[in-house]
């Protein structure tokens, strides 16, 4: 279930007056909320005077990284778990890399075209697997005509023993060398 406007307004009310930024991040995808409670956020992100960023698998990044909250997003950063068609698919139920790139693509072209004295940052994110580590370098070429701002890399956290033969924790020569 999705948090409540109410929840949402109090905690606004509380701690956004004395914030720069306000991140949305979690376990599933922060824009997959209510029309009703993403306009409440931005009204109250623009009302509050602090900025927005937000880690997103990129599926719903079109939809809620319009004209108008371009000017309020510090940093979007896109999560990305492969650099091949068939692995980005596999963690990511399913989805395109190509699709999500495309969306990249225009968001980078937006946020250049925005005129802005100071653009939304672009990070991506990516968690070290076995079956995704040696794609990483060739995923960073091939998004470097982005000009990404950040990149983050972190191991993979195991929740579930499905995906602990995917751990690489213990396998430091795979990562270091």
């Amino acid at each position: 279930p999705e948090m409540s406007i109410e929840h949402l307004e109090g905690l606004a009310d509380e701690t956004f007056p004395a914030l720069t930024a306000v991140g949305i991040v979690g376990r599933g995808e922060p824009f997959a909320v209510s029309n009703r409670l993403w306009g409440t956020l931005v009204e109250r992100v623009r009302r509050d005077r602090v900025f927005l960023t937000a880690v997103t698998n990129g599926t719903l990044m079109t939809r809620r990284i319009t004209p108008e909250v371009m000017p309020l997003l510090e940093t979007l950063t896109v999560s990305v778990d492969g650099g091949s068609e068939e692995t980005f698919g596999r963690h990511r139920g399913g989805a395109r890399l190509e699709d999500l790139l495309e969306r990249v693509t225009a968001f980078d072209q937006a946020r250049r075209a925005s005129g802005l004295v100071r653009r939304p940052r672009l990070g991506f994110s990516w968690t070290l697997m076995r079956d995704n580590i040696e794609e990483l370098p060739g995923f960073l070429e091939q998004v470097a005509p982005l000009e990404p701002d950040l990149f983050y890399s972190r191991h993979l956290f195991v929740f579930h023993e499905a995906t602990r033969d995917q751990s690489i924790h213990d396998k430091p020569h795979l990562v270091n060398g």
